[in-house]
Parts: structure tokens; sequence; C-alpha cells
């Protein structure tokens, strides 16, 4: 699963990485 930096955690959650991880 990759993981999109800001984007996916803005969208999921605003405590995400803002790596992608695989």
């Amino acid at each position: 699963m990759y993981y999109f930096p800001a984007l996916r955690r803005k969208k999921n959650n605003p405590s995400f990485k803002d790596e992608i991880p695989i």
C-alpha cells in the first residue's frame, strides 16, 4: 500500500506520516 505524503495524511489522519511507507 502506498501512502502519499500530505495527501493521504490529510484525507485519513492529520497525524499521518509525511513519508511514503510501502
